[in-house]
């Protein structure tokens, strides 16, 4: 008897299908946190950047202002403003400076919680310069020209007459004068045409006027309507605490006047 030939079998077994199976898997699941973190950061920058605006938006409404007085009024604060992504609360802290130049400094801070309940900042710092807008135009004179021409002509004319006598002896002791022709010249000068130019030029002028100005603390004792300066000291008087407006009310009160340097 022969023994019947065996078969070889061809394939995968059932533990290489496994182990495949286990590296695909792993494989997805790391691809699946990568775009997870991809959106997340995303979602990030974009608040982040809307926060900055808001936070400028705010530093731009403190600085216009249409009056010193406006100017004296600009003081720290707190607001929320509704974003597209999240909800943004701004802290602001104006530090004033009495010394020239006189500016408040801005410290802005704006503050936001995400989606995950983490909590995010961003930090933001200009200056208010204290020029009163009304002092910002300018006289302005437009420049002025004037050309003058002149042309002048003229002719003259100048006529010379020579005339010769010729004298001759007769033998009868007759004498004889005989006149030779007249020799006339005349002489024509014309001018050449002159011109003469005159310019007249009106320059420029930008004059502009600053006047010094400090922020001067004014204060009120209870209830009484007179109104004292309290610092800086040399610096501020009681008739422009008195003068200035808008003042504060209530019992014990102080406020912000700007005064002029003395």
């Amino acid at each position: 008897m022969h023994a019947l030939p065996t078969r070889r079998h061809r394939g995968f077994s059932l533990i290489e299908v496994m182990v495949t199976l286990v590296i695909l898997a792993g494989g997805l699941l790391a691809l699946s946190k990568f775009q997870t973190d991809i959106m997340v950061s995303n979602s990030q920058a974009k608040q982040r950047t809307e926060a900055t605006l808001r936070g400028q938006q705010k530093i731009d409404e403190l600085r216009s202002f249409s009056s010193l007085t406006e100017y004296g009024n600009v003081a720290s604060g707190t607001d929320t403003v509704a974003g597209t992504s999240a909800s943004f609360t701004r802290t602001w802290t104006i530090t004033p400076h009495s010394t020239p130049p006189l500016y408040k400094e801005i410290a802005m801070t704006v503050s936001w919680t995400d989606n995950r309940g983490n909590a995010h900042s961003v930090n933001l710092n200009s200056m208010i310069a204290s020029n009163d807008p009304k002092l910002s135009g300018a006289i302005i004179n437009n420049a002025t020209s004037t050309t003058t021409t002149t042309t002048t002509s003229s002719t003259s004319t100048s006529t010379t007459t020579s005339t010769a006598a010729t004298t001759s002896t007769t033998a009868a002791g007759t004498t004889t004068t005989t006149a030779r022709p007249t020799t006339t010249t005349t002489t024509t000068t014309t001018a050449v045409p002159s011109t003469t130019t005159t310019t007249t030029t009106t320059s420029t002028t930008t004059t502009t006027t600053t006047t010094a100005k400090t922020a001067c603390q004014c204060s009120r004792a209870g209830n009484s309507s007179n109104y004292s300066a309290v610092s800086p000291a040399g610096q501020c008087t009681s008739s422009c605490c008195a003068a200035y407006t808008p003042k504060c009310t209530g019992n014990n009160c102080t406020y912000t006047a700007m005064c002029p340097v003395p």
